[in-house]
C-alpha cells in the first residue's frame, strides 16, 4: 500500500497536471489551487511564487522518473533483465507518457525569470547525470558476467542514454503526428531491433574497422 501523500505532494501533483496541460506562462497559482481543491493561499505556504513552484515540480516529475528506472533495474537479477527494463522504460515512456516527457523535454520553461531558467536546466542535467549512472551500474553487471568487452563505461552510459531520448523523442514526433498505438508484435520487433543495434552495432565484426 503506498503512503498516503502529504499536502506539498499534493500541490506538486496537481501543479504537474496544470503545467503539462496549459504550459508555463498559460498556468496561474489558482488553477493549481483549484486542481489540488485548495486556497490559493496554501500554496504561499509552501512557494513563493509560481517560478517556485515550476521548478520544484519539475524536481518533482524528474526525482519520480528516476527512482521509476532504479526499481525497474533493482527488481531485475541478471544484466540482460536490466537492460531489458530500461528499454521497456523507454517504450512506455514514449507510448504513454507523451505529455510527461513533453514537459521535460519541449520548452515548457518559456516565461520563467532567468535564475529559474537556470535551474531548470540544472534539473534536465540532474537526471541526465541520474540516468546514465544507472545505465553504468547495469553496464557495470554486464562486465562482470561476460556479456560485454572492455568499453568506456562513462562514454557508453552518455550516448546510449542519448539514444534512448533520441528514441523517445523519435516515437513522440510519430505518435503526435498520426495518434496511432503500436501493436504488442511491433513493440517487441522495435525492442529487438533496439538491443541489437546497442549490443552488436552496425559492423560485421571488428575486423572490418581494425584501427578502431
Amino acid at each position: 500500500m503506498s503512503r498516503p501523500k502529504n499536502k506539498e505532494e499534493i500541490i506538486l501533483s496537481a501543479a504537474l497536471n496544470v503545467f503539462i496541460e496549459k504550459g508555463f506562462s498559460n498556468s496561474s497559482i489558482k488553477d493549481i489551487a483549484d486542481t489540488a481543491g485548495i486556497g490559493k493561499g496554501t500554496i504561499y505556504e509552501y512557494f513563493n511564487n509560481k517560478n517556485e513552484l515550476f521548478i520544484k515540480t519539475v524536481d518533482f516529475e524528474i526525482n519520480q522518473r528516476c527512482q521509476q528506472a532504479r526499481n525497474a533495474i533493482e527488481s531485475k537479477t541478471t544484466f540482460m533483465d536490466k537492460f531489458n527494463a530500461l528499454i521497456d522504460m523507454a517504450q512506455e515512456a514514449a507510448e504513454e507518457d507523451l505529455k510527461h516527457i513533453k514537459f521535460l523535454i519541449s520548452n515548457t520553461s518559456m516565461g520563467l525569470g532567468h535564475e529559474y531558467k537556470v535551474e531548470f536546466q540544472n534539473l534536465l542535467q540532474k537526471m541526465t547525470g541520474t540516468m546514465e549512472s544507472i545505465i553504468s551500474q547495469t553496464l557495470i553487471q554486464g562486465k562482470t558476467e561476460g556479456k560485454i568487452g572492455e568499453i568506456d563505461l562513462e562514454f557508453a552510459s552518455r550516448i546510449i542514454n542519448s539514444f534512448f531520448m533520441w528514441y523517445i523523442r523519435d516515437v513522440y514526433c510519430k505518435k503526435w503526428l498520426n495518434e496511432q498505438k503500436w501493436s504488442n508484435e511491433q513493440r517487441q520487433e522495435e525492442k529487438a531491433n533496439l538491443i541489437n543495434l546497442i549490443m552488436h552495432g552496425i559492423c560485421i565484426s571488428r575486423k572490418q574497422f581494425p584501427q578502431y
